[in-house]
């Protein structure tokens, strides 16, 4: 198996073309007599400010029978046991201990996310921005700190700039924005609802709910639910795919598959690649059902973190609008900020 994930960045002009669509090569991977044929997943020329000649591979296993794995189908038990010895037990496990060991070690962590997801049957642009979270849950109780969040987008041209804070249980609840972009209204800033329906535009999820502990957590929920739905049929595949890449790091790759489409079965096929040494996840993936026989999932959201680096020891001017590497504005005397709408640019 040999699946590709091409991130180049080049253009200093930070070019962006919608045109040039991400697919991705999920040949031999997914069991059950899908047919897949493989394309390769390139991001378009847009941002070499960001990185220099990055590449990254989701996997670089050279055949199916090479692959280190476990597929997993046991006979169908008692009610209780039959949960317990479930194939998609082995995947809960390991995502609970890695949700254990974020909650207890990473007090904080910052990133280049590469983001992309599928709004209302429309993939949406791929979206770059750096990131920095502080978790708010080691030693939380002795340092008061709360789960805080600063990303500032690179790309599409039409968010560049952007910028976004959120601080629990500051602001009364509220995330600040920035709006960024090429347009007049750029440097505006809005204070909003984190769940409001402009934060949502063109979002999966609010920035409450962002980064790697929160997608860890979905993915337990969501494993949780399908375990019950398929726990008579049985249908579901775990593999472990051992020497997979990502930007060059080797890790492995825990896949859960699910063949045929179910009622209440949310996701077809649903990759998180975590880094060898530290466990930490680096790429999740989730993808629905082919709309015909022969054809590739469609991809519904994926999350890319480049350039980890974990517990870097964030400060609170890290997450304060007044820091001077930011662009937080306001016209008003007394800094208040001002309550415009954010225009809908291409893709949000």
């Amino acid at each position: 198996m040999d699946v590709p994930l091409r991130l180049l960045y080049r253009n200093a002009a930070l070019k962006f073309s919608l045109q040039r669509v991400c697919f991705l090569n999920v040949e031999s991977v997914i069991t059950g007599g899908l047919n897949m044929r493989g394309t390769v997943l390139v991001l378009p020329v847009f941002f070499c400010c960001l990185l220099p000649a990055v590449m990254a591979q989701e996997s670089s296993v050279p055949t199916p029978s090479a692959l280190q794995r476990q597929v997993l189908k046991v006979n169908p038990l008692g009610e209780s046991e039959a949960i317990a010895d479930h194939p998609i037990q082995q995947a809960l496990q390991i995502a609970r201990q890695v949700a254990d060991r974020i909650d207890r070690e990473v007090r904080d962590y910052t990133c280049d996310l590469v983001m992309r997801e599928r709004i209302r049957g429309r993939l949406g642009n791929i979206y770059v921005a750096e990131m920095k979270i502080r978790t708010g849950k080691v030693k939380q109780a002795r340092s008061g700190e709360s789960f805080s969040v600063y990303l500032h987008f690179t790309a599409p041209a039409n968010v560049q700039g952007r910028e976004v804070l959120y601080v629990e249980n500051q602001n009364d609840g509220k995330m600040l924005a920035r709006n960024g972009g090429k347009s007049n209204l750029k440097d505006i800033t809005i204070s909003m609802e984190p769940d409001s329906k402009r934060a949502m535009r063109g979002r999966h999820y609010p920035v409450t709910e962002i980064g790697v502990s929160n997608i860890i957590r979905r993915l337990i929920e969501e494993a949780e639910r399908s375990m019950q739905i398929d726990r008579d049929r049985r249908e579901c595949v775990v593999r472990i795919i051992e020497n997979a890449r990502i930007e060059g790091q080797r890790c492995r790759c825990v896949q859960v598959m699910f063949p045929l489409r179910r009622e209440g079965i949310k996701f077809h096929l649903v990759r998180i690649f975590l880094d060898n040494n530290t466990d930490f996840p680096l790429r999740y993936a989730a993808y629905s059902w082919p709309r015909e026989k022969g054809a590739s999932p469609r991809l519904i959201e994926e999350y890319t973190f480049l350039n980890l680096k974990v517990n870097p020891g964030l400060s609170d001017i890290h997450f304060d609008r007044g820091n001077p590497a930011y662009d937080f504005y306001s016209s008003e005397p007394d800094g208040a900020v001002a309550d415009h709408e954010l225009p809908v640019g291409r893709g949000d």
